[in-house]
């Protein structure tokens, strides 16, 4: 996460099915296997459980890499993702 003002996010994919836990300001993880599909991702608060925000509807291809993050614009957290190539 590139967002300072958030001490622990976590991303998880829609419904549950997938989460990389408590991630904080400059962390990254590990390299995760998802399946193939459309999903939508949320970034929740740690602490309160709170969605933060999301990126939807992001058709994930296999054999492809792809990196999540979280920033800020004017003092607002924004997610966005970028395919790695």
């Amino acid at each position: 996460t590139l967002n300072s003002t958030l001490r622990s996010v976590s991303l998880i994919a829609k419904a549950d099915t997938f989460r990389i836990p408590q991630l904080n300001f400059l962390n990254y993880s590990s390299y995760e296997l998802i399946p193939a599909g459309t999903y939508t991702f949320y970034f929740v608060n740690d602490f309160t459980g709170n969605r933060v925000d999301s990126v939807r509807n992001v058709s994930l291809k296999s054999q492809q890499a792809y990196s999540f993050y979280l920033t800020q614009q004017n003092g607002f957290p924004v997610g966005a993702y970028e395919v790695m190539e």
